[in-house]
């Protein structure tokens, strides 16, 4: 019944993105249900609280006229609504000001799962772009005896081996998802379980240097940074989000790019584990607890993902929130912005301009094929060569856009670009050559910036170490 309903709603969407929200209340199924885009946005959010029992930062039905005009959107000169005016973006190296002193205690504990050695390259080139910019910085392996060889020590560049520590957790694979990209993940590998001991590795670590308890009065306070090996980081711009939203390490906050992709199926928001995910030291602690008592699951048994298991198989961002709910900790809704833009970034910093939903296309012509999970379509999509690179970005995004309409219908007119000014991070750097590009490009001012990135820039606030 809800996966129906949810399925119905994307498709309404989809009908009120091509064709604008005029054109839907004049059809079939706006006249017939009496429905317009201010009572799909109101159920679509009652749903999915229902669904995941999560609060939303949606728009007010008020807000819906902003998307009333067909998708070819307002002129440029037109007038937004106030909640789609850009937000003032970080002042770049601002010695001072509340927010920038706030900024400068923040402590940032960088935790990176490695294969070792065939990621060994990925570790040189985090340690010589962001990485000197974490407080701590720690790569994991699950092997034997490979951390005294990959050298690093005191808390910044070292390697942790795990099993050293929790001697159950199976070792590494050489390969990273899978063999090849036209074959299944492998469900017996350590992903899931290798997180989860990190994790608990980093709060035991926390506890170990008279670190617990000491952030809400000391002049430095502790976050915990998941990232994977082809996250690219920027931990100025962390501190910067940390700062301006008001957010203590004290209470639980667990932050990263949120997926509705999977509420039809588990009744599970989660963040996405590519762009990286903070924890408060709260969040951390109580996660910690949960952890102590999780119980491992058989070879070949699969995770239910209903209860925090140390399981086999990849799914290990999705498990890490069941396993944070049943801390009684959510997946934060301060990470999208008022304008539905996102602070982590699912995509590499060279393609993050072309991110858009794939509902807003200029004409149903030009859109490309309807997506569902899975990402089956049903054919060709037109628009000359640009608009067909753009739709491949699309189909590899299905996932995420789906169930997020709440959050980008409103501005989504408006918006010129998916991310904030500041983001906290990119994904997918599939080769250490996007490491070095990025650092380079992000080295240059922002009308350079431009220049190389279709219009996009990304500001740094200077809140650095």
């Amino acid at each position: 019944m809800q996966d129906g309903a949810l399925s119905f709603l994307d498709a309404a969407f989809e009908h009120v993105g091509i064709a604008g929200a005029d054109c839907f209340a004049a059809s079939r199924w706006g006249r017939g249900m009496g429905l317009d885009l201010a009572i799909l946005l109101s159920i679509y959010e009652e749903l999915l609280r229902g669904i995941a029992g999560v609060t939303f930062n949606s728009p007010a039905p008020a807000t819906a006229a902003a998307v009333a005009a067909p998708v070819a959107g307002p002129p440029e000169d037109s007038a937004s609504p106030s909640h789609c005016a850009e937000e003032p973006i970080a002042p770049a190296g601002a010695p001072t000001g509340t927010a920038m002193v706030a900024a400068a205690r923040v402590r940032l504990s960088c935790l990176v799962p490695l294969v070792w050695p065939a990621e060994r390259v990925f570790r040189e080139a985090i340690l010589r772009t962001y990485g000197p910019e974490c407080d701590e910085l720690r790569f994991f392996v699950a092997g034997d005896g490979v951390a005294a060889a990959a050298g690093g020590r005191g808390g910044f560049g070292e390697v942790i081996d795990l099993r050293a520590t929790f001697p159950r957790l199976p070792r590494d694979r050489q390969e990273f998802h899978r063999v090849s990209a036209e074959g299944p993940s492998l469900g017996s590998a350590n992903t899931i379980a290798k997180m989860l001991h990190m994790l608990l590795w980093a709060a035991d670590e926390h506890g170990r240097l008279g670190r617990l308890g000491r952030t809400m009065s000391a002049s430095e306070v502790w976050w915990f940074c998941r990232l994977e090996r082809d996250t690219y980081f920027l931990p100025e711009n962390f501190r910067w989000l940390v700062a301006t939203r008001n957010l203590s390490t004290s209470e639980s906050h667990y932050l990263g790019v949120r997926q509705f992709f999977e509420v039809s199926r588990f009744g599970l928001i989660f963040n996405d584990g590519g762009p990286g995910i903070g924890l408060s030291e709260d969040a951390l602690l109580r996660l910690r607890h949960i952890l102590a008592k999780a119980r491992w699951l058989d070879d070949g048994e699969p995770p239910d993902f209903e209860s925090c298991a140390f399981a086999g198989g990849h799914r290990e961002d999705l498990m890490l929130a069941v396993c944070l709910r049943e801390a009684g900790v959510g997946p934060s809704a301060l990470t999208t912005d008022a304008r539905g833009r996102e602070w982590f970034g699912i995509r590499p910093l060279r393609r993050s301009a072309e991110l858009a939903p794939h509902r807003l296309w200029p004409s149903a012509a030009a859109a490309p094929p309807p997506l569902h999970p899975g990402g089956a379509s049903s054919g060709g999509s037109g628009g000359g060569a640009v608009a067909q690179a753009a739709a491949g970005d699309q189909s590899a995004a299905w996932n995420f856009w789906t169930g997020r309409a709440h959050l980008y219908m409103a501005c989504a007119h408006s918006n010129k670009f998916w991310m904030v000014d500041t983001p906290v991070s990119f994904n997918s750097f599939k080769n250490t050559s996007m490491f070095d590009d990025a650092h380079a490009l992000l080295s240059l001012p922002p009308e350079r910036q431009r220049r190389e990135l279709s219009g996009y820039a990304v500001h740094r606030s200077g809140a650095r170490k």
